[in-house]
């Protein structure tokens, strides 16, 4: 199961996958993976969107959810959740 995440300012949508938490807070709001590489919004140093490494990722991984799990968690700052349901 995916959610919609949308930023209201621009408009752009992420139809968000999987959300993890690194040990140094960094977030991730990903989309679908294509094997190892997943796009979506990186909220670290700068906030932006690119590709990852899921391999890259996993020794690093605090937090992580996916499915109805995507329910328990805030969209990104600046976004908001399509269906419109918060925790």
């Amino acid at each position: 199961m995916k959610r919609e995440m949308i930023k209201t300012a621009t408009d752009t949508a992420l139809n968000i996958d999987r959300w993890i938490l690194l040990k140094n807070g960094w977030e991730y709001y990903l989309e679908e993976s294509d094997g190892d590489v997943a796009f979506g919004l990186v909220l670290g140093d700068e906030n932006e969107l690119g590709y990852v490494s899921l391999s890259e990722l996993t020794p690093y991984i605090d937090i992580a959810c996916a499915g109805n799990d995507l329910y328990g968690i805030m969209p990104a700052i600046g976004y908001e959740w399509k269906d419109g349901e918060e925790i």
